[in-house]
C-alpha cells in the first residue's frame, strides 16, 4: 500500500504570532512540613516552564556546549527515577542547591530547609508565541468569579449569626458581580490582540455577550434580595458563578503549565502544577495572575498519592512576563531582602534584619471531623505548623461514649472534639512586604489526625487558615472566633472553629522583642492549667455561656441493619450536647413497634450565648445486650444548632386587611407572590406603578381594557390529559416569560444599576400580575421538575430524618450522607433549644404543639404514574420493555402484563393501590422494570418515597390542593375533605378560631384573605350543593395561600406532577431516567374517593385513500454498469411506503430508460389509519 504525498503552499508569513522571550523568576522563601521518609538525602527544587528549565534539558545544553556538537542532545531520563549522570558539580548550576533538611522547631515530625538568611533565585527564559492577551482576558473574567465566591462563602457564614450581616453582604456581592461584568464589557473592545484566529473571535463575542447576561441576572437577584430570602439567593447565585467558572477557562492555552519539582537526592518525589495565568505579569491590574508576584503557599504532592497526603510545603515567589518586562520582577519583592551584588537577575536575596512575631492560636473547637474507627467515631487532635515550627494539641475529650483511661490522658471517643486550647509561637520571621501582611498573611496549617493506641496516627483532614495580623502602628482588636472548612483532599471533612493572631513584636526597648503594650492579655501565666500545664483559652475569646433548654422529641427508628451478625431488638437512642446526655427508653422490640412511647424529653445545659458558636449535637443509637454489654449502632452529628432554635413570633394586630390589587397574585413555595424566581418574596412593601411600561415581551398580553377570554371548550371532552398538556403549555409560557425578562434590557449594555430599587421592579410586577389576572379556560396543576421533597425541605417541618452510620468516614464535614456503604438506619426526631429563662412562661413543651399522634395508622396510598423520560436502555438494540413496579413492605404490585414494548419515553397512564400501615411500612419503592421473554427482568432504576413524612407533614402532602372546586368533571374534587373542613382543621390545629365567611373575603384569625371574582364561580345555584360551592371555593384560595398567615403559615402541596430520578444500586449517582408521577394517601377511617382516570387518549382509526402523482425521476443513478454489455436499458420499478405504518404501495414496470423518465401514471391505494 502506497501513501500519497501533496505538497502544500507554505504559510503566510504572518501566520503566526512574533516568538517573544519570556521570563519565569522564583524565589524559595521557605521549605517546610517535608516528609520524614524523604529527609534523608539532600533536598532541591526543580522550577520549569515546558522544557525550559527542566534538569535534563540544562544538562543537555551544558553538555552540547562542551562537546560543541550543536546537534546533540542530552538523554532522557525519566521522572521518577534516578539521574546517573548529574554531577555535583553540575548540580549546582541548576539554580536552587541541594541542602540537607533539618527538624521543625517544636514537637511536630516534619522537616525543614535552613533558608534563614540566604533565598535562593530561579530564572528560567524561554521562547513562546506572544498570545497572552487569551490569558489576560481570562484572568478578567477569573477575578469577577473569585469575588463572587468570596462573597458568597461569607454571607453563608453570616447566615449562622442573627441579623442584617447576611444581606448586606450578599447585595455587595451581586453589585461587585454587575460591576466587573460591565467592566468587562466596556473593556473588550479596546482590548488589543495580535494575530487572532477564529475560535478567539467567537469567544470574544461569547465572553461579551455572556457576561452582560450574567449582569442582568445579577440584577434580578439584586431585586429580590430580602433578609429572608438570603439563602435561596445563595443557590442561584451560584449557578452564575458556575457559569462564569466555565467561560474563565481557556480553550487555546498560549503557554504551558509551571511545575515545580522536589527531588530527594536524584528522585523525583513530590510536585505541583500552576497555571500559568496566575502568575502572569500584566501592567493591568486586572488582567494579572492572582498569585503574580506574590508569596504563595505551595502544598506538593507525591504522584499518585491517597487524597490530602502532603510532601512538602513551599513559600514561593513567582512571575511570569516577557522579557522587556522583566525589570518589573522584583519590584513586588520585600525591600529588605537585598540581592547580591551582580549583573542583571539576582541569583539569591540576602537578609540580615528581621522583624519577628509572635503566633497566638486560639483552638476552640472542631466539627463533624471523619470517622476513622470501627466504631465510627475518633479521637482527634491537632497538629499547628506555621513557617519552620510546629506544636500539638492534646487529645482532648469530646462528645461522644467508649471512655477509656483516666486523668489527663483521658481519651474519648468523638466526632466534635472540645480543644479549648491557645498555643503561642514565638520568634516567628515572617517574609513578604511589610504593608501587604495585612492583606496577604501567611498560611497557618492545622491539620487534624486521629490517635491510635497502637500505630501511627490517621489523618482525618486539614484546615488553611489566615490570620489576623497586628502590626506596631495598628490598634489592637480582640479576636472573634471564625470558621475554617477542613478537608481531605476534595472531599469535606468538617469545620474548625477557632482564630489566629500575628503580633508584631516590639524589639526596640528592650534586649529581647516582647508583646506590645496593648496587646490582651500580656501575662499569659494565668492561662496555665494546674494538671496539664497547657494555656487555656483568654476570657475575652472562649464564648460566654448561658443555661439553654433543649427539648427532644424521640418519634422511632427506621431500617436499623445487623450489628455483629445479630439483629438489632432493643435499641435505644442517646442525645449528647456540652458533656450532657438525654437518653430515651428502650425499645421493648423493634420488630413489632419502631416507635417510642414516651416522646418528649427535655434537659438544661450550659452553651455559648452566640448560636452560631453552640456545639454540635451527636445522636448515638445503642443496643443494651445481654449481661449489661453496649453495642454502637450508630451515630449522626447534627453540625448546626441555628435550625432548631425556637423563634419568638411577634403578636398579630387585630385585624389585618390585605389591599385587593395585592392578593389576587398566588404565592409560591416559598411565599413568593410571582411565578418568577428572581422577582422579590412577600413582606415587604409595594410600589405602585409610576410611568408605562416600556417594553411588552409578552405582546399584547399585557394591553390595557377589557379582558379577552378563551374560548371555552365542552367540559365532556376534557379530561385529566387535557388538564395535563394545558398545564404543560402554560409551564412553557412561563419558561418564555423568563427568557424576555433575560432579554430585556434598560440601555445599551444590559446594565442600570439605578433601576434596582425603582421602576423596574414595579414594572416586572406589573407583568406579572396582569399575565395572572388571565382567565383559564381548563384548570391547570402544578409540573415540578423535581422530586416533591426538594420544593418542600423534604418534609422536615417538624420530623427529622437523621441517617445513622457506623465504620470510618461515614459522614462528611456537613453532616449530610457521603455513601450508602456506611448508612445503617434513620432515626427520627427533632430538637428545639430556647434560653432556659425562657421555660417559666410555658405551661407544656413546645416542641409537643401540633404533634400527631405517635400509633400505628392503616392508610391507602393511590400511586398514579403518569410516564417515564429517557430511560436508560436494557435491550441490545438499544431500546426497553418498561413497565412498573410499586412496593412498599410486604405489598407489591406491577404492571407486568401491560408492558410498552420498545419505547424509552413510555407513557404508562397507570394507577396502583396499596394499603400499608405505619410505622411498619414507612417506604415506597417505585421501580421501572425491563420486560424480558427468556430470563428475569432487568431492573432499569428506582425511587424511595418516605410515606411517613409525607403524611404527617403540615405541608399536607397526603393529597395536593386543585386550582379551583369544581364537584364533578374532568377537575372533580379529589380529596377525602372537603376545603372548608381542611380549613376548619388547619384552624383547630393552630388554636385559632373557626373562619369567617364573608361576600368576598374569609377572615382567620386576624388575617382577611379577599376573594377574586374570578375564582368564585358563577351564581344561580339552587340545591343545597351548589349554594356550598362558593364558600368551598373560598376555602381553596384562603388554603392555597396559607402561607401568607403571620407566625403560622406554611405553604401547603397544590395538585401536582413530580418528577423523580431513578437510580440503579449497582451505580449509584448515574441517573437512569424520570419518572412523572404522584401520590395520594388517605386514611383507612376515611372514605377514599374513587381514583383519577389517567389512562392516555387511544387514537380512533380511520380509513384513507392517497392518490401520489409520480411525474419524472430527475438525474436517477442507474443501479448497474451495462454499457460493456449491451446497451443501456432498464426496467424503472417504483414503490411507496407511509411513515408509521405498514402499508406499502407498489406501482406498475415502465418503459426502459437511461436514468430519466417521466411516469405517465399514478399509485391508487387505501390503508388504515390513526
Amino acid at each position: 500500500m502506497e501513501v500519497e504525498m501533496e505538497e502544500l503552499l507554505p504559510l503566510p508569513e504572518n501566520a503566526l504570532a512574533p516568538c517573544e522571550d519570556f521570563l519565569l523568576f522564583a524565589v524559595l522563601f521557605e521549605a517546610t512540613m517535608i516528609d520524614p521518609a524523604m529527609a534523608s538525602q539532600p533536598i532541591r527544587f526543580e522550577i520549569s516552564i515546558g522544557q525550559a528549565g527542566r534538569q535534563e534539558e540544562q544538562l543537555g545544553r551544558a553538555s552540547r556546549v562542551r562537546e560543541g556538537a550543536e546537534g546533540a542532545a542530552g538523554e532522557a531520563v525519566p521522572l521518577l527515577q534516578s539521574e546517573a549522570g548529574v554531577r555535583p558539580a553540575e548540580e549546582e548550576e541548576l539554580g536552587i542547591p541541594a541542602q540537607r533538611p533539618e527538624p521543625v522547631d517544636g514537637c511536630g515530625p516534619y522537616f525543614c530547609l535552613p533558608l534563614r538568611h540566604r533565598k535562593p533565585c530561579v530564572q528560567v527564559w524561554s521562547r513562546w508565541e506572544d498570545h497572552s492577551w487569551r490569558l489576560q482576558s481570562s484572568n478578567c473574567v477569573r477575578k469577577v468569579a473569585e469575588r463572587l465566591d468570596q462573597g458568597l462563602q461569607e454571607a453563608e457564614t453570616l447566615q449562622r449569626r442573627p441579623g442584617p450581616e447576611a444581606c448586606t453582604r450578599m447585595k455587595q456581592a451581586l453589585e461587585e458581580l454587575v460591576a466587573g461584568s460591565r467592566q468587562f464589557c466596556h473593556g473588550a473592545e479596546r482590548r488589543t490582540v495580535t494575530r487572532p484566529n477564529a475560535l478567539d473571535r467567537c469567544r470574544q463575542r461569547l465572553l461579551v455577550h455572556s457576561l452582560n447576561l450574567l449582569a442582568k441576572q445579577g440584577l434580578q437577584l439584586l431585586r429580590g434580595l430580602r433578609q429572608g430570602n438570603v439563602q435561596g439567593k445563595v443557590a442561584l447565585a451560584k449557578k452564575l458563578l458556575a457559569k462564569l467558572r466555565f467561560l474563565a477557562q481557556e480553550p487555546q492555552p498560549p503557554l504551558p503549565d509551571v511545575l515545580v519539582w522536589m527531588l530527594s537526592g536524584r528522585r523525583r518525589v513530590a510536585w505541583a502544577r500552576i497555571p500559568a495565568q496566575d502568575v502572569l505579569f500584566s501592567v493591568v491590574e486586572e488582567e494579572r495572575g492572582q498569585d503574580c508576584g506574590k508569596i504563595q503557599s505551595l502544598l506538593l504532592t507525591a504522584p499518585g498519592a491517597a487524597p490530602g497526603e502532603v510532601c512538602a510545603k513551599l513559600e514561593l515567589f513567582l512571575w511570569l512576563g516577557l522579557g522587556k518586562q522583566a525589570k518589573a520582577c522584583t519590584s513586588e519583592l520585600p525591600p529588605d531582602l537585598l540581592p547580591e551584588p551582580s549583573a542583571g537577575l539576582p541569583h539569591s536575596l540576602c537578609r540580615d534584619d528581621f522583624s519577628y512575631f509572635q503566633l497566638r492560636a486560639h483552638l476552640y473547637q472542631a466539627r463533624g471531623v471523619l470517622a476513622a474507627d470501627d466504631s465510627g467515631l475518633s479521637d482527634p487532635f491537632a497538629r499547628v505548623l506555621i513557617s519552620t515550627q510546629c506544636q500539638t494539641t492534646r487529645v482532648r475529650p469530646g462528645l461522644g461514649c467508649g471512655r477509656r483511661g483516666t486523668g489527663d490522658k483521658v481519651l474519648e471517643q468523638t466526632l466534635s472534639p472540645l480543644w479549648d486550647e491557645l498555643l503561642v509561637f514565638d520568634q516567628l520571621i515572617v517574609d513578604g512586604r511589610r504593608e501587604h501582611l495585612q492583606e496577604e498573611p501567611p498560611l497557618v496549617v492545622v491539620n487534624i489526625f486521629d490517635h491510635n493506641k497502637f500505630g501511627p496516627p490517621v489523618f482525618l483532614g486539614r484546615a488553611l487558615a489566615a490570620p489576623r495580623v497586628k502590626l506596631m502602628e495598628d490598634p489592637y482588636q480582640r479576636p472573634e472566633l471564625q470558621f475554617f472548612s477542613v478537608r481531605k483532599g476534595p472531599r469535606a471533612a468538617g469545620e474548625l472553629i477557632a482564630t489566629f493572631e500575628l503580633i508584631e513584636l516590639d524589639y526596640g526597648s528592650r534586649l529581647e522583642p516582647s508583646v506590645p503594650s496593648d496587646v490582651e492579655p500580656q501575662d499569659l501565666t494565668p492561662l496555665v492549667e494546674p494538671i496539664s500545664g497547657r494555656l487555656s483559652l483568654p476570657p475575652h475569646v472562649r464564648p460566654v455561656l448561658r443555661d439553654f433548654r433543649v427539648e427532644v422529641l424521640f418519634w422511632g427508628l427506621r431500617g436499623l441493619g445487623r450489628v455483629q451478625l445479630f439483629e438489632v431488638e432493643q435499641p435505644q437512642v442517646v442525645l449528647e450536647v456540652a458533656g450532657r446526655r438525654v437518653e430515651s427508653e428502650i425499645l421493648a422490640s423493634y420488630r413489632e413497634n419502631p416507635n417510642f412511647t414516651e416522646l418528649i424529653r427535655h434537659l438544661t445545659v450550659d452553651l455559648p450565648e452566640q448560636p452560631y458558636l453552640q456545639p454540635p449535637l451527636s445522636i448515638l443509637v445503642i443496643e443494651r445486650r445481654a449481661f449489661g454489654r453496649t453495642v454502637l449502632v450508630g451515630s449522626h452529628i447534627v453540625p448546626h444548632m441555628l435550625r432548631f432554635t425556637l423563634q419568638a413570633h411577634e403578636d398579630p394586630p387585630e385585624e389585618e386587611e390585605e389591599e385587593e390589587t395585592g392578593d389576587l397574585v398566588p404565592k409560591g413555595p416559598q411565599g413568593q407572590r410571582s411565578l418568577d424566581p428572581f422577582l422579590s418574596e412577600v413582606g415587604m412593601p409595594r410600589r405602585l406603578l409610576k410611568a408605562p411600561l416600556k417594553k411588552l415581551p409578552l405582546g399584547g398580553l399585557l394591553n390595557q381594557g377589557p379582558e379577552v377570554e378563551e374560548d371555552i371548550p365542552d367540559p365532556e371532552e376534557l379530561d385529566w390529559w387535557s388538564k395535563y398538556y394545558a398545564s404543560l403549555q402554560e409551564l412553557q409560557g412561563q419558561t418564555n416569560f423568563d427568557e424576555d425578562e433575560m432579554d430585556d434590557s434598560g440601555d445599551s449594555d444590559g446594565v442600570n444599576i439605578i433601576s434596582v430599587d425603582g421602576e423596574a421592579q414595579d414594572q416586572g410586577e406589573a407583568k406579572v400580575k396582569d399575565s395572572v389576572f388571565q382567565k383559564k379556560a381548563i384548570a391547570t396543576l402544578k409540573i415540578y421538575n423535581s422530586s416533591l421533597e426538594e420544593e418542600f425541605n423534604h418534609f422536615e417541618d417538624w420530623l427529622n430524618v437523621f441517617p445513622l452510620y457506623r465504620g470510618q468516614g461515614g459522614q462528611d464535614g456537613d453532616g449530610e450522607e457521603e455513601g450508602s456503604g456506611n448508612l445503617v438506619g434513620k432515626f427520627k426526631g427533632s430538637f428545639l433549644i430556647y434560653p432556659e429563662s425562657d421555660a417559666v412562661s410555658f405551661s407544656e413543651p413546645q416542641i409537643s404543639r401540633g404533634i400527631p399522634q405517635n400509633r400505628p395508622i392503616k392508610l391507602l396510598v393511590r400511586v398514579y404514574v403518569v410516564k417515564a423520560t429517557n430511560l436508560a436502555p436494557a435491550d441490545p438494540n438499544g431500546k426497553a420493555d418498561p413497565y412498573v413496579v410499586v412496593s412498599a413492605g410486604r405489598e407489591r404490585l406491577d404492571t407486568k402484563e401491560r408492558y410498552i414494548p420498545k419505547q424509552l419515553n413510555p407513557v404508562f397512564g397507570e394507577v396502583l393501590e396499596l394499603s400499608i400501615s405505619l410505622p411498619a411500612e414507612p417506604e415506597l419503592t417505585v421501580a421501572v422494570f425491563d420486560h424480558d421473554l427468556v430470563g428475569s427482568d432487568d431492573l432499569i432504576g428506582e425511587t424511595h418515597i418516605d410515606l411517613e413524612n409525607r403524611f404527617y407533614s403540615h405541608h399536607r402532602a397526603n393529597c395536593g390542593l386543585a386550582s379551583q372546586y369544581d364537584v364533578g368533571g374532568y377537575n372533580a374534587w379529589r380529596d377525602a375533605f372537603r376545603p372548608s373542613q381542611i380549613l376548619a382543621g388547619l384552624c383547630q390545629r393552630c388554636g385559632l378560631p373557626a373562619p369567617e365567611y364573608r361576600a368576598r373575603a374569609v377572615k382567620v384569625g386576624s388575617k382577611v384573605f379577599l376573594t377574586p371574582p374570578e375564582t368564585l364561580p358563577p351564581g344561580g345555584g339552587e340545591s343545597k350543593v351548589a349554594s356550598e360551592v362558593p364558600e368551598e371555593a373560598q376555602a381553596l384560595q384562603v388554603l392555597r395561600r396559607w402561607q401568607e398567615m403571620p407566625g403560622l403559615g406554611i405553604q401547603l402541596v397544590p395538585e401536582h406532577v413530580e418528577t423523580r430520578p431513578l437510580y440503579h444500586p449497582r451505580n449509584p449517582g448515574l441517573l437512569q431516567g424520570s419518572l412523572h408521577m404522584w401520590i395520594d394517601i388517605f386514611p383507612r377511617d376515611v372514605p377514599a374517593p374513587p381514583p383519577v382516570d389517567i389512562k392516555p387518549q387511544q387514537p380512533i382509526r380511520l380509513a384513507f385513500s392517497a392518490h401520489l402523482p409520480l411525474l419524472c425521476t430527475p438525474k436517477l443513478q442507474l443501479a448497474q454498469d451495462w454499457l460493456a454489455v449491451a446497451p443501456a436499458l432498464h426496467l424503472m420499478l417504483h414503490d411507496s411506503t407511509f411513515q408509521g405504518l405498514d402499508s406499502r404501495l407498489m406501482g406498475e414496470p415502465h418503459w426502459p430508460c437511461l436514468g430519466q423518465q417521466t411516469i405517465p401514471g399514478a399509485i391508487l391505494g387505501g390503508w388504515g389509519g390513526q
